[in-house]
């Protein structure tokens, strides 16, 4: 009976998938990291035992471009082009990062909005780089039931967003609140709410 063969195993990334370069740290099956550009990934088992090694099938993660411009948040039009149905829309729009400013402006004649917003740490936000959320007058509702998710919005670690003249509701919940800051949440701007 022959003894099992010893393997090494290597992650590695390519720009092109025909440039290779190893991920220090990466020998394991599996691989959690992040990325500003689409890229490829394969891994490499090597015998130990005479150095043969074979290559997985490549595959590209593709990532989104960056995002900067105005959009509206209309509830009324469905979300297409550069216009968002929701403000989870918008935000879910920038998460992947951005590049320059964003602002998003609610259409002065929708909503109201019946949703409950939970902004990450956003990549790319500065204090050149800021995301806005102009709302015009219109009202958010969110009727929370959950302690531990209290406000309408909650800025999770993220800064540079500019929360404007928004009316907040969350009176018919059991708990509520207008905005929360938590984790670290600095540099942002609630101005003219309600």
């Amino acid at each position: 009976k022959a003894a099992p063969q010893a393997t090494t195993m290597q992650v590695q990334s390519s720009p092109d998938n025909n440039t290779w370069t190893n991920i220090p740290g990466a020998t394991n099956v599996s691989l959690t990291t992040s990325q500003l550009a689409s890229t490829y990934y394969r891994l490499v088992v090597t015998c130990t035992n005479g150095g043969t090694s074979s290559n997985s099938t490549s595959i590209q993660v593709v990532s989104p471009a960056l995002v900067s411009g105005t959009f509206t948040i209309n509830n009324a039009l469905p979300t297409g082009g550069s216009n968002f149905n929701s403000f989870n829309d918008a935000s879910n729009y920038i998460k992947c990062g951005i590049n320059g400013p964003v602002v998003f402006n609610v259409d002065a004649a929708s909503g109201p909005y019946t949703e409950q917003l939970i902004i990450d740490p956003v990549f790319g936000t500065s204090s050149l780089n800021t995301v806005t959320f102009n709302g015009n007058g219109r009202t958010m509702y969110y009727a929370s039931a959950n302690t531990n998710q209290r406000a309408i919005i909650t800025l999770d670690g993220a800064d540079h967003i500019k929360i404007k003249s928004l009316v907040l509701d969350a009176s018919a919940g059991t708990y509520g609140s207008g905005v929360w800051m938590i984790n670290n949440a600095d540099n942002n701007n609630i101005e003219d709410c309600i």
